[in-house]
């Protein structure tokens, strides 16, 4: 391992670029605009004059943010403090570049430039006799990218969790702004048998160990944090008696930027209180797992507590507000069924995010150990294609054939019980589960072709028979039934429609403009929290 000076792993290419200004960020588009935020694409353009598709793969750093991305396909750079950087590749592979820099930290100067910081470090680069080993590096990508892909895959089942307990929320209660399920409306104020907040002076009680003290940044949506736990030595007095939190208990935050954080004390939880800027919600006569999922969802509680915040110079919320809130009433026994399903959900939830931080945990070691020379690589196999290759810009093909290429291949879905499929009923719980599935399989934007899915069901259905030996038959109803399966997944925000874009010529500048050819696209659900 041997240790390069910044100019001479990496260039500044910014100058490269011609950037555009967020005010000319388009909402859709052909081509991707990356900048210095935290989303990984920022907006889309159709300028093809904006894009440098020569000097890839190219590092953007967020000369205010600190942040990094990868990317080794053409794209956009937004204006205000996005910089473009090219690896010297005699010297390392870019993506090798990239997750070392991702592993170090820049101190902080606030919302100033950091980039003089970056160019003051000195890059370790793996060598052998013969000067920089690219193998080396290969294999240290291969091995950091698998760990990521994992971290990935988990908060992808965990989001994909969060969407399922929506979808149940919303299908046994309906939309709370149009009220479809005709629920009685009610106030939190009847069903409330304590509420109050934290005291102040509690900093003088903290302590290495002793009870929990719950703040506004423990209380997470649907969730207590474990990062940072805070320790109290409370004091005997009314004070410690009233702030002390029971299982059951809602709690939610009230001041700060992150108000409206709302979460419900589970079973089994240690002794705890709360400090002034959390509420504890403690109530009879409605189930608090109820109360506080729907208090948690953008069209439910959120929705009121952005109205009473409205206009507000300091975001904060007293009692008698909370007492306000509306709610819808449904009977008690719907709210105890989804106590059981959300019970369920989290259980699994929790196993998924003790994964996700152990495999944040491995990352971390990991990288550590890769940057200072200490793995040992000779048992990490080479990744099979040229990690450093630059793709083909084709407009055309992109936008004529906009399909990934997991369409290609046909599916064989989850085994299920043969019976099942020859009930109506069940086969459509079946079909409906196998279209989760096929969705799956796509990444965030990439464009649908349902006659795959129809395929895939095919081949499937060539296991199962029925009492006469015949193989399983789709029905119109069956085709009727994913149908509205696609269009409540475009209601959802799972699936978005939109047209083909086609390159033409608008007074002498090539551009790219929306055809005439309907498509599917997946995009990501944006919820709460």
């Amino acid at each position: 391992m041997k240790s390069y000076p910044f100019s001479e792993v990496i260039k500044d290419i910014t100058a490269k670029f011609k950037k555009i200004k967020a005010s000319e960020y388009l909402n859709e588009g052909h081509l991707k605009i990356i900048d210095q935020g935290k989303s990984e694409v920022a907006g889309y353009t159709n300028d093809l004059s904006l894009v440098n598709s020569q000097l890839l793969p190219v590092i953007v750093f967020g000369d205010h943010t600190r942040a990094f991305k990868y990317h080794d396909s053409p794209i956009a750079l937004g204006a205000d403090g996005a910089k473009a950087l090219l690896v010297n590749t005699d010297l390392a592979y870019s993506k090798y570049i990239y997750y070392y820099l991702r592993s170090i930290k820049i101190k902080s100067a606030g919302y100033s430039r950091h980039f003089k910081f970056l160019k003051e470090i000195k890059i370790p680069i793996p060598t052998d006799k013969e000067g920089p080993n690219l193998n080396d590096q290969k294999r240290i990508v291969n091995l950091l990218g698998k760990v990521e892909r994992l971290i990935n895959e988990r908060k992808k089942n965990i989001q994909q969790l969060d969407d399922l307990l929506e979808s149940v929320f919303l299908d046994m209660f309906g939309d709370p702004v149009r009220n479809q399920k005709n629920h009685k409306i009610s106030t939190i104020d009847p069903f409330v048998s304590h509420l109050t907040s934290g005291g102040r002076g509690w900093a003088k009680y903290y302590s290495e160990s002793g009870k929990r003290f719950i703040r506004s940044l423990d209380v997470q949506m649907n969730y207590i944090g474990s990062d940072d736990i805070a320790f109290v030595e409370p004091p005997s007095n009314k004070e410690t008696e009233r702030t002390r939190v029971q299982e059951g208990d809602i709690l939610l935050t009230i001041t700060g930027s992150k108000i409206g954080r709302v979460c419900v004390v589970p079973k089994g939880f240690e002794e705890a209180y709360v400090s002034q800027h959390v509420a504890i919600i403690r109530t009879e006569g409605i189930n608090p797992v109820y109360l506080s999922y729907y208090l948690s969802l953008d069209n439910c509680g959120q929705r009121i507590i952005a109205k009473k915040q409205y206009g507000q110079a300091k975001p904060g919320l007293n009692l008698k507000q909370i007492r306000e809130f509306e709610i819808l009433e449904p009977k008690k026994r719907l709210q105890d069924i989804f106590e059981n399903i959300f019970n369920k959900v989290e259980n699994i939830k929790s196993q998924y995010q003790q994964s996700l931080g152990e495999l944040k945990s491995l990352y971390g070691a990991l990288s550590q150990k890769a940057f200072k020379g200490e793995l040992d690589l000779s048992r990490v196999p080479l990744p099979s294609q040229n990690l450093n290759s630059t793709k083909n810009f084709n407009t055309d093909e992109q936008v004529e054939n906009p399909v990934n290429k997991p369409e290609n291949s046909i599916l064989g879905f989850s085994q299920i019980d043969a019976a099942s499929l020859n009930d109506s009923d069940l086969r459509k719980v079946q079909l409906s589960k196998w279209f989760c599935e096929w969705l799956e399989q796509y990444q965030k934007e990439s464009y649908l072709n349902i006659n795959h899915f129809w395929q895939s069901v095919h081949f499937t259905a060539q296991d199962y028979l029925d009492e006469n030996d015949n193989p399983l038959e789709i029905s119109l109803s069956d085709y009727d039934h994913i149908k509205s399966e696609v269009f409540d997944a475009i209601k959802s925000g799972v699936i978005d429609q939109t047209t083909n874009m086609i390159e033409v010529e608008v007074d002498g500048k090539q551009t790219i403009e929306p055809g005439n050819q309907i498509l599917l696209k997946k995009i990501t659900k944006r919820i709460h929290g």
